[in-house]
């Protein structure tokens, strides 16, 4: 396969699954980001905005309006942290583990989407190739976030 041909494929992937579960979760009045927000939240209980935004790769101020969402919906709540008065932790309510199952199944019904035409080989391999992919790039940025904090970057002339 033409490697140019990855991007656009991997990025229509995303789109039109943002946009189902868009639609799915809509009767929720919560986004693909504050459900995936949340559903870690579910995970691991009494987790804090950085230690999210670390385990999602994503940065804190998108983390902060999702968390914003979801209190404002009723489905998480803040809580003062017992170790760290600076912190708050963050916890599921009876609301949010009500729609728990629910959720999961709008998740798993995409998952089944996309792979339709998939054998379980297939999606085995498929599954591996994009955690490689994933992991490829994530390497790729630590050492560029690296080479630019202690550097400037090389492609970029000096005015």
């Amino acid at each position: 396969m033409n490697q140019s041909n990855l991007l656009p494929l991997i990025r229509n992937l995303g789109q039109r699954t943002q946009e189902f579960l868009g639609h799915e979760f809509e009767f929720l009045g919560l986004g693909p980001g504050q459900i995936k927000t949340l559903t870690q939240i579910m995970a691991f209980p009494g987790t804090h905005q950085g230690e999210l935004a670390r385990q999602l790769k994503m940065d804190k101020s998108t983390i902060s309006r999702a968390i914003r969402v979801l209190v404002g919906a009723g489905f998480v709540e803040k809580r003062a942290n017992r170790h760290d008065q600076k912190t708050q932790s963050l916890w599921a309510t009876k609301l949010a583990t009500a729609f728990a199952q629910q959720m999961n199944s709008i998740v798993e019904d995409a998952e089944s989407v996309i792979v339709t035409s998939l054998t379980e080989e297939e999606t085995a391999q498929f599954q591996k190739h994009l955690k490689q992919a994933s992991d490829n790039l994530e390497r790729h940025l630590i050492k560029r976030r690296a080479l630019l904090a202690t550097e400037a970057h090389p492609s970029i002339e000096r005015i």
